[in-house]
């Protein structure tokens, strides 16, 4: 190890020791002045059991940094504008296990810097390379957020391809004779996965005596999903300035979104097309011309012979 990595890993270690140290001298002169209470400002937001356990690591982690190191709550502050993003981003993935946009915010930023320095440290001690303990412990910090983002697109992708089919329902309680709110509650009994427990959450809502348009405004801003978003908008307006009924508004949103479906499918289909050529080229083209051309080949070298 070189002398230059040696003093680094030594500056480090001994910088967040003195803002630790001074940290945990400021919250103790706090405690006695009854300013904060026993626990202080910065304990770790409680996980739901389910969680992935690398989930739970990070986020134990990363507020024991941010409570600790001066450093790192300099850092969440610096990137506070992100809330919004992570707030809309935990929207589409419906609020998982618990967290807060806060949580992902300090998971993402401290995170990543925490871990890897300390796998980096330990790997040095146990005498393995420490630029891959390094990489690994970022790889580590950064999975919540990787995780959370695979969760809203995923979560995401199923709303959007089961809505087309709860609007269909949606017409056909109404084609019955039953008033909107009742065919609201009737889909949410019919409908599973994310879409259904959204149903459910605008059947609970009607029950409070709240408008139909603004359950819809609501499920546009809890899935975060866009074509929920351009539905709702389309309803709003021509529910507000036209005359079309409620039904023939559900039923044209609804072929307009299979419309949609329909095309984003066959452009995912031409696209895999495309992909397949590769490798078609790259493994099955040379083994074809081999077949096809090693009798010849063979022919021709036993008659030059």
């Amino acid at each position: 190890m070189s002398p230059f990595v040696t003093a680094t890993l030594i500056t480090v270690g001994l910088g967040s020791l003195v803002f630790g140290l001074s940290e945990i001298h400021y919250r103790r002169s706090l405690r006695q002045l009854e300013l904060t209470s026993a626990t202080g400002d910065f304990s770790a937001p409680h996980i739901a059991p389910n969680a992935p356990l690398v989930i739970r690591l990070v986020s134990a982690f990363s507020y024991r940094l941010y409570g600790e190191v001066s450093l790192f709550r300099y850092l969440v502050k610096r990137t506070i504008s992100r809330n919004a993003a992570n707030e809309r981003l935990l929207a589409q993935a419906g609020h998982p296990y618990g967290l807060t946009a806060e949580a992902l915010g300090i998971m993402s930023t401290v995170g990543p810097i925490g871990c890897g320095a300390g796998i980096g440290i330990i790997s040095l001690l146990l005498g393995f390379p420490w630029i891959l303990g390094v990489v690994f412990g970022v790889v580590v910090g950064l999975y919540p957020r990787a995780y959370i983002t695979r969760l809203a697109r995923t979560r995401s992708a199923r709303i959007r391809k089961a809505l087309p089919g709860m609007l269909d329902l949606i017409v056909m309680t109404a084609e019955a004779g039953m008033t909107r709110e009742t065919g609201i509650r009737v889909v949410a009994e019919q409908i599973s996965g994310p879409l259904g427990e959204e149903m459910g959450i605008m059947a609970e809502q009607i029950k409070a005596n709240m408008d139909v348009l603004e359950v819809f405004r609501q499920l546009a801003e809890r899935t975060q999903v866009e074509e929920v978003e351009n539905f709702v908008q389309a309803l709003t307006t021509a529910t507000l300035y036209s005359g079309m009924t409620y039904q023939d508004i559900i039923e044209k949103q609804a072929a307009r979104l299979r419309v949609d479906l329909h095309q984003e499918t066959a452009t995912k289909v031409r696209g895999m097309i495309v992909k397949i050529l590769v490798p078609l080229a790259v493994f099955f083209l040379p083994s074809i011309m081999l077949i096809l051309l090693g009798p010849s080949l063979g022919h021709l070298h036993t008659v030059g012979l």
